[in-house]
């Protein structure tokens, strides 16, 4: 237990290796351990025949690299920062920020709320356009994956001015996104934390290692969330 008074200390996990259908993985504290991992899947691939496809495979250090490349077969594996997985970009470094697959997605939403004018109708319309057809697939995954404040404020700007209009006055986000809309749906940094607490909350009613370490991380919060500003933001 971490002392009285003292935040919690970072959880570490060490795991050998792992598997999945026909993919392995082999994990280690560094590059010398799992190459030797590594000799064992060379030897595989020799006696079956077959060959290492480079582009599906990927290495990562959750450290700073010291610059050594892992083998397959004679095959360099460049480190990653980020792979794909059920459509959401997993990161690989410690690196906070939005990654770039989420990125990307971010991107395409601003350029489909400029288009949103075309929506016949009246606000209602438009917002839930771009609840159901921009955000749904521009945040695909934000609940999981890390997402800077900085970038779904510029979201929430173009929601806004999407919405609402850029030149009506009256418009303060609080109030668009609290009182006249439903803001878990169009406000961009509602709708992050509104999809956080709903894969919390499945995610603690289903029995496993991970159901855990999220009952873990709410003991050592004490169960108290973090204070916010107005109309809970």
């Amino acid at each position: 237990p971490d002392p009285p008074g003292q935040a919690p200390r970072p959880m570490k996990i060490r795991i050998g290796a792992l598997g999945y259908a026909d993919d392995t993985y082999g994990l280690g504290p560094d590059n010398p351990a799992i190459q030797e991992q590594l000799n064992v899947t060379e030897l595989w691939l020799d006696y079956t025949g077959q060959e290492v496809n480079a582009k599906k495979s990927l290495s990562f250090s959750t450290e700073e690299s010291d610059g050594t490349q892992i083998m397959i077969d004679g095959v360099p594996i460049p480190p990653a920062e980020e792979f794909r997985s059920l459509g959401v970009g997993i990161r690989l470094t410690e690196a906070a920020g939005t990654g770039p697959l989420l990125s990307k997605r971010i991107r395409r939403a601003g350029e489909l709320l400029s288009r949103a004018h075309g929506v016949q109708g009246g606000r209602s319309r438009k917002a839930e356009a771009v609840a159901t057809l921009v955000l749904a697939t521009g945040l695909f995954g934000s609940e999981v994956a890390d997402v800077s404040a900085a970038d779904l404020r510029a979201l929430e700007t173009k929601v806004l001015n999407s919405i609402w209009g850029p030149c009506r006055g009256g418009r303060a986000k609080e109030v668009v996104f609290s009182v006249l809309e439903k803001g878990h749906r169009v406000s961009p940094i509602m709708k992050v934390r509104y999809m956080q607490i709903g894969w919390l909350a499945r995610a603690a009613r289903r029995p496993g290692s991970l159901q855990t370490i999220i009952q873990a991380v709410w003991e050592a919060s004490k169960g108290r969330p973090r204070p916010v500003g107005p109309v809970g933001r």
